[in-house]
């Protein structure tokens, strides 16, 4: 399994380690801040340095796209909901009545930024989810 993943810092380089070390899977990954995609290699995170988000995407089965930590408060109060989930949507979680994580088939979406929570719930969930959908697959 090749996954990318687009933003390979704090947030972006735990879900390759978890990826590689849980799933097996190659990481591709890119980061156009300075030294973080040859830290994220260091690290062991990232497999694959590559030079562009449409090259870390080529080939890959999943792609992840991690928001840079000092954003974060600005996009965690300002991320929207789905008001209207439409047919097909399953809706996995709500905050004051709106849900803010949804699915559909092996897309998920959420509207929050669950390391921010203090539990790996959601991202548990997330990595059975892949490694479920995964079995089989050469």
């Amino acid at each position: 399994m090749t996954i990318a993943v687009i933003g390979v810092g704090l947030i972006g380089g735990s879900l390759g380690l978890a990826a590689r070390e849980r799933l097996g899977a190659t990481v591709r990954g890119f980061d156009p801040g300075d030294g973080v995609l040859d830290a994220a290699m260091e690290r062991g995170a990232v497999d694959e340095a590559c030079a562009s988000a449409a090259e870390a995407v080529a080939g890959a089965e999943t792609a992840f796209v991690a928001v840079p930590v000092g954003v974060v408060p600005a996009v965690f109060i300002r991320a929207p909901v789905f008001e209207e989930p439409g047919p097909g949507l399953e809706v996995l979680a709500t905050w004051a009545g709106c849900p803010v994580a949804v699915r559909s088939g092996n897309v998920l979406a959420i509207a929050f930024h669950p390391e921010l929570a203090g539990t790996l719930a959601l991202h548990r969930y997330f990595l059975e989810d892949v490694a479920a959908r995964s079995e089989g697959v050469a």
